[in-house]
C-alpha cells in the first residue's frame, strides 16, 4: 500500500533539516563507528567523516556504495562491523 503523496516529500524535508547536536554527539562515551558510501549523493561522504570527527575515539569507514550501502556492498559492510567488533 502506498502513502500520501505528501509523506515522501515529509520524510526527504526532516532527512534534509536533520542536524545532530554537537555536545550531544562529544557527549558520546560508547564505541562509535561511522560507516559513509563514497558514492551517497543523499548523505554526502563528508556528512560522514564530520560525524565521525565529532564523536570521541570513533572509527570512519567509507565504502564503495551509494546510500543504499548494506545492498550495494554488503561484504564491505560486514567487513567494517566484523573488524569494528
Amino acid at each position: 500500500m502506498r502513502g500520501e503523496a505528501t509523506v515522501l516529500h515529509a520524510d526527504l524535508e526532516a532527512c534534509n533539516g536533520f542536524a545532530p547536536r554537537p555536545e550531544a554527539l562529544r557527549a558520546l562515551a560508547v564505541p562509535t563507528l561511522v560507516v559513509a558510501g563514497q558514492r551517497d549523493q543523499m548523505t554526502p561522504l563528508r556528512s560522514g567523516q564530520a560525524l565521525a570527527r565529532e564523536i570521541p575515539g570513533a572509527r570512519f569507514v567509507a565504502v564503495d556504495a551509494g546510500h543504499s550501502m548494506m545492498s550495494e556492498a554488503p561484504r564491505a559492510i560486514q567487513e567494517a562491523l566484523r573488524s569494528f567488533l
